[in-house]
C-alpha cells in the first residue's frame, strides 16, 4: 500500500491524566491541542485521547475532538489509526 500525503496535522499532548495498566498492555487517556490543514479546510484542533497499548509497546490512538475554522465554523470527528514512533517516542507525551 503507497501512503500519499493529503494534510498536515499537528497535536500536542497538554496533559495526561490517567493510566490504566492491563495484563497485556494498557491504556492512556489525555487531552491534545493543535491544528489541521488539508486543501481548503484548516483550524484549531480540541481532542482527547484514550489511547490502547499495542504488543510492541506502542499506543494506538482512538481521538475524538472538535475542529474550529477561522471563519467560526465547528465540527467535530473522531481519527482511528495506528501510531508510528517517528520520534523514539512510545508512550503519549512521554519519552
Amino acid at each position: 500500500m503507497r501512503l500519499e500525503k493529503v494534510g498536515k496535522t499537528e497535536l500536542t499532548y497538554t496533559d495526561i491524566d490517567v493510566e490504566f495498566p492491563f495484563k497485556e498492555g494498557g491504556q492512556v487517556y489525555g487531552t491534545l491541542t493543535g491544528s489541521l490543514e488539508v486543501g481548503d479546510l484548516r483550524g484549531e484542533l480540541n481532542a482527547t485521547d484514550l489511547a490502547r497499548q499495542r504488543p510492541d509497546d506502542q499506543f494506538t490512538p482512538a481521538l475524538r475532538g472538535i475542529l474550529k475554522t477561522p471563519g467560526g465554523s465547528t465540527s467535530t470527528s473522531p481519527w482511528m489509526g495506528s501510531r508510528s514512533s517517528t520520534r523514539g517516542r512510545s508512550r503519549p507525551g512521554g519519552s
